[in-house]
C-alpha cells in the first residue's frame, strides 16, 4: 500500500489534469489531457511494451476486448498478436474492427478517431502485402496515402499529443524500412525530432528511436537511445534483442552474444518464430551452436 503522502500527491496530479480520469481508466501515453483508456487495455499493453511478454499479454487482451470492445488500441493490439502468431487473417480481422472502432470514436475524440483510421488502413496494407507480395502494390499505395491523411488529420487537432506522436514516429520507421519504389516515403527525422519531444512511454520512444538508429548504422545514438528504452523498461527482452543488435553492428561480437543470450532466456514469454529468427542470427553471428545455448538455471 502506498504511503499516505505518495496517494496525497497522486489524488493532486489528478485533479490538477485537464482531463480527470475515471477510477477504472489509464491512458498509458499522456499525464495531461489524459484519455478514458479502459484499465483493462492499459495493462495488457504495459505487459506487452513495457515487459515484452507476448505470451502473458495474450489473455489480457481477450480481456481487455471483451471488458471493452470499443477501444481500438485494444484490437490494434490483437492485430499485432496475430501477426507475430502468422495468423494473418486474424490480423485482417482485427484491424477492420480498429477501423470500425475508430470511426465510432470520431464523434467523441477526432484525435484518437482519425489516429486509429491510420492505423487500420496500415494493418491492411500490411495484409496485402504480405499475402499478395508485389502485386498488391497497385492496392497498398491508395491505403498508405490514406494512413499519411488520417495522420495529418489527426495532427492538425494536436500536433503534440503523446499517442499521436508515437504510433506516428513508429509507423515512419517502418515505412522508411520498405523501399521508397513501393510506398510513398516519409519524413524520418521529422518524426525522430516528433518522437523525442513530444511521444510516451520512454521504452517505445527510444525503442523506436534505437531502431532508425541502428538501420541507419549510427550505433553510437542507436546505443544511446537503447540504454534509454531499457531504463523504463529493464526486463524487457525486445529491448535486450535490439542492444545486442547494435552490439553487433559495432563488432562487439562477446557483448552482442551476451545480450542476444538475454533475450534467449526469456523465450517462454516471446513468439516462437522471433526466437527462432533470434537464434538464427546469434549461430550466424558467432558461427556456432552451442555459443547460443543458453544455460539452465
Amino acid at each position: 500500500m502506498p504511503k499516505l503522502s505518495c496517494f496525497a500527491l497522486s489524488l493532486l496530479t489528478v485533479t490538477v489534469m485537464s482531463t480527470a480520469l475515471p477510477v477504472w481508466a489509464r491512458d498509458p501515453f499522456r499525464t495531461a489531457k489524459a484519455r478514458s483508456i479502459p484499465a483493462e487495455t492499459a495493462t495488457a499493453f504495459d505487459t506487452l511494451f513495457r515487459d515484452g511478454n507476448f505470451q502473458g499479454s495474450l489473455p489480457q487482451i481477450e480481456r481487455a476486448i471483451k471488458a471493452n470492445d470499443s477501444e481500438p488500441l485494444a484490437h490494434t493490439m490483437g492485430a499485432l498478436v496475430a501477426f507475430f502468431r502468422q495468423d494473418l487473417n486474424g490480423m485482417r480481422q482485427s484491424g477492420r474492427l480498429v477501423k470500425q472502432r475508430a470511426q465510432a470514436l470520431l464523434s467523441k475524440d477526432k484525435l484518437r478517431g482519425h489516429t486509429y483510421l491510420a492505423i487500420a488502413d496500415l494493418i491492411e496494407s500490411a495484409y496485402l502485402f504480405k499475402t499478395e507480395g508485389i502485386s498488391s502494390v497497385p492496392r497498398v499505395l491508395p491505403l498508405i496515402q490514406n494512413v499519411l491523411d488520417e495522420m495529418k488529420n489527426a495532427q492538425r487537432i494536436d500536433p503534440t499529443d503523446p499517442e499521436l506522436n508515437l504510433l506516428k514516429g513508429l509507423m515512419d520507421i517502418l515505412i522508411s524500412s520498405v523501399s521508397t519504389a513501393v510506398i510513398p516515403s516519409t519524413d524520418v527525422e521529422a518524426s525522430l525530432t516528433n518522437l523525442r519531444q513530444f511521444s510516451a512511454p520512454d521504452y517505445l520512444k527510444w525503442g523506436g528511436i534505437a531502431v532508425a538508429y541502428r538501420d541507419a548504422k549510427k550505433t553510437t545514438l542507436a546505443m544511446e537511445a537503447v540504454d534509454k528504452a531499457l531504463a523504463s523498461a529493464p526486463n524487457n527482452p525486445v529491448l535486450s534483442y535490439f542492444k545486442g543488435q547494435i552490439f553487433w553492428v559495432k563488432g562487439d561480437i562477446p557483448e552482442a552474444r551476451r545480450y542476444y543470450l538475454l533475450t534467449l532466456s526469456k523465450a517462454a514469454q516471446l513468439p516462437d518464430q522471433f526466437i527462432k529468427d533470434v537464434l538464427a542470427e546469434c549461430i550466424r553471428m558467432t558461427g556456432k551452436a552451442s555459443e547460443c545455448q543458453v544455460s539452465s538455471p
